[in-house]
């Protein structure tokens, strides 16, 4: 009989876990203001554990507006982000860093001329990430060949991510302060709006199983997801994901 109890126990213990660690309804976390250690900080401790069961219309949906920050710790976002088949939407802007977070999206979609780009900066900040000081890398060889080598860490995360090769031509050509804002149609040329390509079969199969009245095809789950930002973007949290779904059903026409 304790033996039996001992396994009852353990046996809600781990159903516990389950419940704990996992989840079947979406899920949204809102990353704004400057990019920094705390960002990552706050991301890491809210998806510990935590696994994507991907219902519909998203298992994790990220709502960016972001200037920016740091380059380095925004790749370690992205990266986690695609861990966890995060869809991320541009709510409001992502510029400069912020777009390496929006770039480990397997869903990725922003209106036009809410996504900004610029060449990588040596920079002093503070803890919070604020900018104190520009470095000049020309002026020393040491900084030059950091400046370089943060290039390179981001043309192979852009890479790694599916980004096309010329977004880091376009980021490296703008070596101001202001950022360049993306078109449209350069957004959807370098794939910073989109699918991964895995993650759209894999929900287009999905969606091929629904209901015939609200089954749609692969080209439609793009073409209506993309709309997301403009259709959605300013709704609180409960109002977005049941805005998105009904754009991706077809009740909210595009």
């Amino acid at each position: 009989m304790k033996k039996f109890l001992l396994l009852f126990l353990a046996f809600l213990l781990l159903q516990s876990t389950r419940a704990i660690s996992s989840s079947d309804v979406p899920r949204i976390m809102r990353i704004e203001g400057v990019i920094n250690a705390d960002t990552l900080q706050k991301i890491q401790r809210e998806l510990l554990g935590w696994k994507n069961q991907d219902p519909i219309p998203a298992g994790l949906i990220v709502l960016l507006n972001s200037p920016g920050g740091n380059g380095e710790i925004a790749m370690q976002i992205g990266r986690l982000l695609r861990q966890k088949n995060a869809q991320a939407f541009v709510t409001g802007h992502c510029e400069s860093a912020c777009v390496f977070i929006l770039a480990g999206g397997v869903v990725r979609a922003a209106k036009t001329g809410t996504v900004g780009v610029h060449a990588g900066r040596l920079t002093i900040t503070s803890r919070d990430g604020e900018i104190i000081k520009e470095i000049d890398a020309s002026q020393s060889l040491e900084n030059s060949f950091k400046l370089t080598s943060f290039n390179s860490m981001v043309n192979q995360y852009l890479f790694e991510m599916g980004i096309r090769n010329g977004l880091i031509d376009v980021m490296l050509s703008y070596k101001s302060k202001q950022t360049y804002k993306l078109t449209e149609m350069e957004m959807l040329e370098f794939g910073i709006v989109g699918f991964d390509n895995e993650y759209l079969r894999k929900r287009g199969d999905l969606f091929a199983l629904l209901p015939k009245s609200e089954r749609i095809n692969r080209i439609q789950l793009y073409n209506r997801t993309l709309s997301v930002p403009k259709l959605c973007s300013s709704q609180s949290n409960d109002a977005f994901i049941k805005c998105y779904e009904s754009v991706l059903l077809g009740k909210i026409p595009l």
